[in-house]
């Protein structure tokens, strides 16, 4: 468990100022982590069919009989699902919701996101116990990473937007925005504070910090 005060994303050494468990960033990267895992078991479902047997892995507790590749994708499927009904159950019954579970493992995976989704700000920052809160966030994390990792999309990294100060906290923390597959959203956001600015509006505020150097050169 982490240190009051601390957000459980980061290292105690450098904390961040949870709401209360999470801080912004980690808030804004856990959504998006949650909405990306239905695309991701997509991606793993083909990775699974083109799949093919290696002998460098094995069954844990087993000497003899080599993990097919395939089930390297199938039992990272069973983890994510698994991890999103057993929360949305918990959601269903600590709201008591009447949403039915669904039995197929495909759609079922799909109306758990959903379901999370909607009631994320409930799950991350307004649960009555942040220790739920920083379970759920860390196992939306693990799964999300370990599905990255066998798909190969965990390398992509927005790029900075070098020198220019965010409009709402100062920082420079902008970045060029991208979605789960790296390909960018046209948006323009702040790693500190969250804030998404539109391409004109970046373009208008980065007018206005250089209108005065443009002033002094004339």
């Amino acid at each position: 468990m982490s240190s009051p005060g601390v957000c459980p994303g980061h290292n105690e050494l450098e904390p961040h100022a949870g709401a209360p468990t999470w801080c912004g960033p980690c808030t804004h990267h856990l959504r998006g982590e949650l909405g990306a895992l239905p695309h991701l078991v997509a991606r793993l479902l083909l990775e699974m069919e083109n799949a093919t047997s290696t002998g460098s892995e094995h069954v844990s507790g087993s000497k003899e009989r080599p993990i097919h590749a395939r089930e390297r994708y199938s039992f990272c499927i069973e983890d994510i699902d698994g991890v999103l009904d057993s929360w949305a159950t918990a959601v269903r019954e600590d709201r008591h919701l009447t949403v039915a579970r669904l039995a197929r493992q495909g759609p079922r995976i799909s109306a758990s996101t959903t379901l999370l989704v909607t009631h994320y700000e409930w799950l991350i920052a307004e649960h009555p116990e942040p220790a739920a809160s920083e379970a759920f966030g860390l196992e939306i994390r693990r799964v999300y990473q370990r599905a990255t990792r066998l798909t190969r999309t965990d390398t992509v990294r927005p790029e900075p937007c070098d020198g220019v100060q965010c409009p709402r906290c100062d920082l420079k923390m902008l970045q060029h925005d991208i979605d789960w597959q790296g390909r960018a959203t046209g948006y323009i956001a702040c790693a500190g504070c969250e804030t998404l600015l539109t391409a004109d509006e970046y373009e208008r505020w980065v007018k206005m910090l250089t209108a005065p150097l443009r002033r002094r050169a004339a």
